[in-house]
């Protein structure tokens, strides 16, 4: 991002790659003077900008959009910011220094003399751990600058929120303990108490000073909290309670140890549910349960916001149509029963129940304010790898929670969070989501992404109007045509659509028998959409003729694999009709899938009026809908399941409701991208003069860094780093080797040999595990690698003199850690 000013306007552009000339221009409404200095805080993960002949702040969380926070708080322009280890933003001008903990509250701080200040940088500590090692030749030089990893689990903002105390209009607590080891030492110093409010003079410091007599108290029983805000990240593991001398039922009952890295979004980490029987003085200590070999006893999800006030028209509901705790295989453990629901609240008689009971016409629905946990109490430990949770079949499904924390708990009474799940996109009506409890809670795909049915009779055409939410969707057609007496089939002879995606069949299955012998065709198409799709009106071209009716289902499906969507199984797809004379079930046997994960496909058709809602066991309905527009029918059922395990012999069966003569069925799968990607290998021979640059981005664990340099060589790289990183160089004489590097898990090996004059640089941002780049360069030769990989890549090529190579690579993130940043600078 630059920023500067134009006209008397505060403009600013960002570009996501620097070197390109793809830069959007904005500009920001405010004072009009030039901004002066741009800074960056990984902790916050916000971008600071300053200037202004009276002191002009804005932030932005995206580095595209800003927000001016403050005019004038110095008098004189700001020309510097900068975000320190500590945890403050400092900015600086002339004999003016402010600082602030989240950017957003600034407080005006002196600066050390009377002197004109306008420059300052935060001086952050050395590393504490990574291995670094360099063999020089004569006269080299190392110097390094590099910041400490975030601790994990360390915050700045931590507070006790409570749900519920023990029956009182008030809320009080006496003191406040944290800490960052069972047992260990109280870390409450230092820094400063905060709360949602508080009645008379007990306020938040008096949780905090390790004095008895005084309490912090405040008006409300449930929604109320207390915290404090430390000077540096802490990682708290524990946390203790004391009452005060008397008001024993204001003492939280039901409570929550809660962080923030902004002072805003909170999320959990221990929590107790049932405190009741407080004595004077009375101090109990909670800690955070851990999971033994990946077991509890009690699993549950703490919802913390959702997508709107739905139909009761109160924010504060929240309904879950269907939760699944599942083993490894993809086995629902709460069927095994023996075990009981828990929740916080419900509302009349939607029961914590309802949401384990796989009942699509059933639901759990929270009642109180605030913030709701709905789980499972199992009769032994179970260990949990997978959640699937569903939304409600009617409008009410925007009742789902956005983002919630996954708890577990030993007792059922005192709960650790063990997964923050993140923002999630919108929900739609009865869609299934799948996560991974063991991983960073990042949505499973396949996942639906929108959908629409529509009808056509008499014509040899049909279409459907798409809108999606999400880039890299497979976008899927199911079509299903029928014919009366000797008027044959009626197959898809192509799809097409406004968007103008390229469509593939995947599957076709014909059928003859009904009412007046019926030619049925039932097809499956699809396409992958770049893009996500803003009413993309999707169009099947039938083939022989006129329809006598058809019906035609359009869905996306995110997180698939765009390049083979489908499960390489020979078993798929699977295809069965019956029914011809007398009704019968959809069925069939010996499903099986090559894929750990996958979208199952159960894909109904029929020229009989329509079937029941009773979809297979464990599916969901994605679309059940008839069409009688012409002289019999064409009736489509589709439904879906998330499958978070390879099947074997697996028999998918509708419910026995669903009886109707003469259907035909299809049953396919949906499968996620391969896991990982191949091991990333770097390797260059470079000739006299052969140039190669890049810059490289990664993350977790430490780095291994080794060079053997000749006389006047150089290596200077800047390394954002958390995983193995091995960067390996070789120089001949005069031989220069540049590289940034960032990169994701898995290891990077980098080497290189370069012979008198050359030149070696990088610039490559890696995912999960893997790119191969192997390069031969002769004189004068220059290769340039930009890199983001989303798939195994073998990049080789062998230079004559004056070639060049420019590579354009795309790569998959995983989640990011924050990162160490190096340094390295060896100079002659």
């Amino acid at each position: 991002m630059i920023a500067g000013n134009a006209s008397g306007n505060n403009d600013y552009a960002y570009c996501s790659d620097p070197t390109s000339a793809a830069w959007s221009q904005k500009s920001l409404t405010g004072s009009a003077y030039d901004w002066q200095s741009i800074a960056y805080s990984p902790g916050l993960d916000m971008l600071m900008v300053v200037g202004g002949n009276t002191g002009v702040i804005a932030r932005s969380t995206d580095g595209v959009n800003y927000t001016q926070l403050a005019s004038g708080l110095g008098g004189t322009r700001f020309d510097h910011a900068c975000w320190s280890d500590a945890g403050k933003w400092l900015v600086i001008g002339a004999n003016t220094l402010y600082t602030s903990a989240n950017g957003v509250v600034w407080a005006a701080v002196a600066p050390p003399s009377s002197l004109s200040w306008h420059r300052l940088a935060a001086a952050n500590a050395l590393p504490v751990a990574g291995n670094l090692r360099v063999d020089f030749s004569d006269g080299a030089t190392l110097a390094v600058n590099s910041r400490v990893p975030i601790p994990p689990g360390a915050h700045f903002w931590w507070r006790v929120y409570v749900e519920a105390n023990n029956a009182d209009s008030y809320t009080s607590i006496g003191e406040i303990y944290m800490r960052a080891s069972p047992g260990g030492a109280d870390l409450c110093a230092g820094g400063t108490a905060l709360e949602s409010g508080h009645s008379g003079s007990d306020v938040a410091a008096n949780a905090f000073n390790r004095s008895e007599g005084n309490r912090w108290a405040t008006v409300g029983s449930s929604g109320v909290w207390v915290g404090y805000r430390f000077p540096l990240r802490q990682a708290i593991v524990e946390f203790a309670l004391k009452a005060d001398t008397s008001y024993l039922t204001q003492v939280p009952k039901r409570f929550w140890l809660e962080w923030s890295d902004d002072g805003v979004a909170w999320r959990t980490t221990i929590g107790a549910i049932n405190e009741i029987g407080w004595t004077n003085l009375q101090t109990r200590t909670f800690t955070k349960p851990a999971l033994v070999a990946g077991a509890a006893e009690t699993w549950a999800v703490r919802c913390l916001d959702k997508m709107s006030s739905g139909a009761f028209g109160s924010a504060d509901y929240v309904e879950i149509q269907e939760l699944e705790f599942r083993d490894s295989s993809g086995v629902d453990l709460t069927d095994a029963g023996g075990g009981n629901a828990i929740e916080s609240s419900h509302n009349s008689s939607y029961v914590a129940a309802n949401a384990f009971d796989n009942n699509s016409g059933t639901r759990w629905q929270s009642s109180a304010n605030g913030k709701q946990y709905v789980g499972y109490a199992f009769p032994s430990a179970v260990a949990s790898a997978v959640l699937t949770m569903r939304a409600q079949n009617t409008s009410e499904y925007n009742l789902a929670p956005l983002n919630f924390d996954v708890l577990i708990s030993h007792d059922a009474q005192v709960f650790g969070a063990v997964l923050a799940v993140p923002t999630l996109p919108a929900w739609t009506q009865n869609l299934q989501r799948a996560f991974d409890l063991v991983g960073d809670g990042t949505p499973l795909g396949p996942s639906i992404d929108g959908q629409a049915n529509a009808n056509f009779s008499g014509t040899a055409t049909g279409n459907v109007s798409l809108t999606t939410t999400q880039a890299d969707d497979v976008i899927v057609v199911i079509v299903h045509t029928e014919t009366t007496g000797t008027n044959g089939y009626r197959p898809v002879g192509s799809v097409t659509d406004t968007a103008g995606l390229s469509w593939q069949r995947r599957a076709q299955y014909q059928w003859a028998g009904g009412r007046n012998s019926n030619s049925n065709t039932l097809e499956i198409w699809w396409a992958h959409a770049p893009a996500a799709l803003t009413a993309d009106t999707i169009t099947a071209h039938i083939s022989g003729g006129n329809v006598d009716d058809a019906t035609i289902l359009a869905f996306g499906v995110a997180g698939a694999d765009i390049d083979e969507p489908f499960d390489t199984n020979a078993a798929l797809p699977a295809t069965a009709s019956g029914g011809a004379s007398t009704a019968s079930t959809p069925s069939i046997g010996g499903v099986a899938t090559d894929a750990p994960r996958a979208l199952i496909l159960a894909v109904a058709g029929s020229p009989r009026t329509g079937g029941t809602t009773s979809s297979p066991a464990d599916f969901t309905t994605l679309a059940n809908f008839t069409n009688g527009g012409g002289t019999d029918w064409s009736s489509q059922q589709s439904e879906y399941k998330l499958a978070t395990a390879a099947l074997t012999d697996a028999t998918v069966a509708f419910g026995t409701s669903f009886t109707i003569l003469n259907w035909g069925l299809i049953v396919d799968a949906i499968k996620v991208p391969p896991a990982g990607i191949p091991q990333l290998k770097l390797t260059a021979a470079l000739a006299e003069d052969g140039g190669f640059e890049a810059a490289i981005t990664i993350i977790p664990l430490p780095l291994g860094l080794a060079a053997a340099f000749a006389d006047e060589a150089r290596l200077t790289p800047t390394v954002g780093i958390w995983p193995v990183l091995f960067l390996a160089a070789a120089f001949g004489e005069d031989a220069p080797f540049a590289a940034a590097i960032t990169v994701l898990p898995a290891p990077l090996r980098l080497a290189a040999d370069l012979t008198d004059g050359a030149a070696f640089g990088a610039y490559l941002t890696i995912g999960v595990a893997a790119l191969r780049l192997t390069a031969d360069l002769a004189d004068d030769a220059v290769l340039t690698a930009r890199a983001t990989l989303f798939a195994a890549l073998a990049l080789a090529a062998a230079f004559a003199d004056e070639a060049e190579l420019v590579a354009p690579v795309t790569i998959g993130f995983g989640p990011h850690a924050p990162p160490i940043q190096v340094v390295v600078v060896l100079s002659w």
